[in-house]
């Protein structure tokens, strides 16, 4: 759990979750506000639910 830092304009949110995964090939991050809701999320394997929600979000 960490706590925002306005410098990273977290829409002013009292803390954050983050949880972090590593593997051989692919590492990957997803970051909760206190209710749950996905704030980001990055890396991932090609194909994982990971990956298809930063191309949307990227565009």
């Amino acid at each position: 759990m960490s706590v925002p830092s306005r410098t990273f304009n977290e829409d002013d949110l009292p803390y954050q979750i983050s949880i972090w995964g590593s593997g051989a090939y692919h590492d990957a991050s997803v970051t909760y506000d206190p209710d749950g809701s996905v704030i980001s999320m990055n890396g991932g394997a090609a194909g994982s639910e990971i990956a298809a929600w930063v191309a949307v979000e990227q565009g």
